[in-house]
C-alpha cells in the first residue's frame, strides 16, 4: 500500500508516551479495563486493572493495579481479598459479580514506589472515595495537581451537548 506521509507536516499535540513512574501522592482515578490472568509461576490467578488518572498534571496517565485471587500462598490472597474491599469501598460499592462493575467509576489511589525489574515503579498503596469536586476526601499526603473547585464546578453544571462530552462519572 502507497501512502506518503510527513511527520514534519503534523503539528505536535505535547503528548508522548511516558513512562516514567509518577510523583508519590493520591490521584484520582477509574478503571477503564480489567482482565484475569495467570501469574508468572503458571500456579495462581489475579485480576489486572488498567487505570487513568482523570485530572490534573498527570490527567490521561495509566496505572495497574494487580489483585492476587488465587494463590497457593494464603496471606497472598488475603491481601488480594483486603485490597479489592478496599477498592470497592472507594468506589460505593459493597458487592460486585464481575470486575467490569468497578470499572467507569472514579475513586482515589495512593501511589508509591516498589521495585520493578529494571527501575523503580508505581505501586497502589491505598484507596479512598473520591470527593466529586477535584479533590479527594481526605487530604493528600503529597501534592498532586488538581482542578480548582470553581473550574471543576462549572464543568459539573456546564450542559452536555452530547454524551461523549460528559466523563463517564458526571453521567
Amino acid at each position: 500500500m502507497d501512502y506518503a506521509f510527513n511527520a514534519n507536516e503534523v503539528p505536535d499535540d505535547g503528548k508522548n508516551f511516558d513512562d516514567s513512574p509518577l510523583p508519590k501522592g493520591d490521584y484520582p482515578v477509574m478503571a477503564i479495563a480489567s482482565e484475569l490472568k495467570n501469574t508468572a509461576a503458571g500456579n495462581g490467578k489475579y485480576i489486572e486493572f488498567d487505570l487513568v488518572v482523570i485530572e490534573g498534571e498527570h490527567k490521561d496517565r495509566r496505572l495497574w493495579l494487580k489483585i492476587n485471587v488465587e494463590n497457593p500462598n494464603q496471606q497472598a490472597v488475603d491481601i488480594g481479598k483486603r485490597e479489592y474491599k478496599r477498592m470497592h469501598e472507594a468506589i460505593g460499592l459493597s458487592s460486585s459479580t464481575r470486575t467490569e462493575d468497578l470499572h467507569n467509576k472514579p475513586f482515589v489511589v495512593r501511589v508509591g514506589f516498589g521495585k520493578g525489574d529494571y527501575a523503580d515503579k508505581n505501586e497502589i498503596k491505598g484507596f479512598k472515595k473520591y470527593g466529586g469536586t477535584g479533590a479527594p476526601v481526605a487530604a493528600q499526603s503529597a501534592p498532586a495537581p488538581q482542578a480548582s473547585a470553581s473550574a471543576a464546578s462549572a464543568q459539573a453544571s456546564a450542559p452536555a451537548t452530547d454524551a461523549g462530552d460528559v466523563p463517564p462519572w458526571q453521567r
